[in-house]
């Protein structure tokens, strides 16, 4: 059956002698596999097609609904050429992706967090500043697609309290008090648990106005990889943070 969608590039990588698996998150279908044949050869109309990041319109050949697609035709539906001049811009970017790659089960659609994903992505594309505060949203919106919903409002005002720490429940996905006996809390400290909240709090649009301390980021991302190990029951981690070089 040929099929039609609108799909985010994930995760691509070498098959056989001249072609790619390309691990792609569609609107209507979840995220599927597709072979593109040819595809290893600069010279095929259709090598873009397995670029991460690219938001393309596919046609594909839909053999079963668990099985490996047939790539047919593709064309670029929102070019993200300016992401491309910004290495922060694409580590935000691949961290978003890669996530959704090692969760999302294949054929699980979920047309709001695609719709999410692109605007995510428009928004990197636009070299927004602070563009980790994107990251960090795209983590909550896939949390609660997943069904382990985080509850990030630790009732923080602006005040400096720089010695101060928060723990929040890695298993229960909410604030706790410090020095309680529970079991899987994760400590922050008051600028770093002030910061997700007010990511939590915002609109994704007005998200670039929060500034972000660098030193943070290595924390927050600690502290993504434990909460999705826990819920899925298997070992999580952003390696573009290192590959890319992020610090």
């Amino acid at each position: 059956m040929i099929q039609k969608q609108l799909a985010i590039v994930l995760h691509s990588f070498d098959f056989g002698e001249s072609s790619k698996i390309i691990s792609v998150f569609t609107r209507e279908k979840g995220r599927i596999s597709l072979i593109g044949k040819g595809l290893r050869n600069p010279k095929s109309k259709l090598h873009f097609a397995s670029q991460p990041m690219s938001i393309l319109e596919i046609t594909y050949y839909e053999k079963n609904r668990e099985g490996l697609h047939l790539l047919s035709s593709a064309s670029n539906y929102l070019p993200m050429n300016s992401i491309l001049s910004s290495l922060e811009h694409i580590t935000c970017a691949m961290m978003m992706l890669e996530s959704i790659y090692h969760t999302l089960g294949e054929n699980n659609p979920s047309e709001e967090l695609y719709d999410y994903c692109v605007q995510v992505l428009q928004l990197l594309n636009k070299i927004s500043p602070n563009p980790f505060n994107h990251f960090v949203a795209s983590q909550f919106k896939l949390a609660e697609t997943l069904g382990f919903w985080l509850q990030f409002d630790f009732m923080l005002d602006d005040d400096i309290r720089k010695n101060e720490k928060y723990a929040f429940s890695i298993e229960d996905g909410r604030p706790v008090m410090l020095g309680s006996n529970q079991k899987n809390t994760f400590i922050f400290d008051y600028q770093t648990a002030l910061y997700m909240q007010k990511i939590f709090r915002l609109p994704l649009q007005d998200l670039y106005s929060i500034p972000v301390n660098k030193s943070s980021y290595s924390k927050i991302i600690s502290f993504f990889e434990k909460y999705f190990s826990f819920h899925l029951e298997r070992n999580f981690e952003y390696k573009s943070f290192n590959l890319i070089g992020l610090v």
